[in-house]
């Protein structure tokens, strides 16, 4: 009898049935609600200083949250420059036609 068979006969009473299936189908959930707008996908994620801060809920949530793949597909890219704007040398976006250094956005 090997380690993993102890603990299973020592502690299986206590293991969730179909875990696997229920951590699946709530990113689903959650990641509909990502999609459509209702949830902020920031608001999900385990950050220590947050939690410290009195959002004891980071704790549970994080194990429900979809990859971070799929925040990165579905929300607007935050690097796209609007059209009336030109990166500089240094990675900055600044409007066209302005020719100080500082004035970008």
């Amino acid at each position: 009898m090997n380690f993993l068979d102890r603990i299973e006969k020592r502690f299986g009473h206590l293991a969730v049935p179909n875990v696997v299936l229920v951590l699946i189908m709530a990113q689903l959930v959650l990641y509909a609600t990502i999609i459509i707008g209702k949830v902020d996908y920031g608001s999900l994620l385990l950050i220590p200083k947050a939690v410290l801060g009195g959002d004891w809920w980071r704790m549970i949530s994080f194990l429900l949250a979809p990859p971070t793949v799929a925040a990165a597909v579905f929300s607007p890219s935050r690097n796209k420059a609007p059209s009336n704007c030109s990166r500089a040398d240094d990675g900055r976006y600044e409007k066209k036609g302005i020719e100080e250094k500082g004035k970008g956005f």
